[in-house]
């Protein structure tokens, strides 16, 4: 029985895929999120206190907020930028049809069909699977526009194909 899921493809979708694939990463990677956000702040606010320097201490405790600011600023411009260059990405429809051997996706500019295999990994958050057929693409698949057996089936699949190939960013 074939499962089907679409994703409305604009900015405002975009951004918020973007964004939780970014918490995503976040947390597979905590130790680097520690070490940049507590580490490397606190090795400078201590430097700071030790040496009576009062622009470590400040550089120290602001750095976390700059680089959130930052963060926030380059997923806007990121998305901005692709939705800008690429035509076809903006409000464009993506239709998601998921049998047991392959799935397929359309739009109105492409039609492909593609077997589990090509998928290196799927990537689950609290909104989204991320399909990911290499390190620098994916196909985003909304779960508010899930069935509960596409959900179901899904993460079984990710299961299957995340165990069978190593870990990928």
């Amino acid at each position: 029985m074939p499962y089907e899921a679409d994703f409305f493809c604009d900015y405002k979708g975009l951004k918020k895929a973007t964004r939780a694939r970014l918490i995503t990463m976040l947390k597979e990677y905590w130790w680097l999120f520690l070490l940049i956000y507590i580490a490397m702040p606190g090795k400078l606010i201590i430097s700071g206190i030790m040496k009576n320097n009062a622009s470590d201490i400040f550089a120290g405790a602001s750095a976390p907020i700059f680089l959130i600011v930052v963060y926030a600023f380059v997923i806007d411009f990121s998305v901005r930028r692709q939705v800008k260059t690429n035509k076809a990405l903006g409000n464009l429809n993506v239709h998601y049809t998921f049998n047991e051997e392959d799935f397929e996706w359309t739009s109105p500019k492409v039609s492909a069909r593609s077997n589990y295999s090509a998928i290196y990994r799927i990537v689950e958050d609290k909104n989204f699977f991320f399909l990911k057929p290499s390190a620098r693409q994916m196909m985003i698949v909304p779960k508010e526009n899930c069935s509960s057996e596409l959900i179901a089936f899904l993460e079984n699949k990710k299961t299957e194909i995340n165990c069978n190939k190593k870990k990928m960013l």
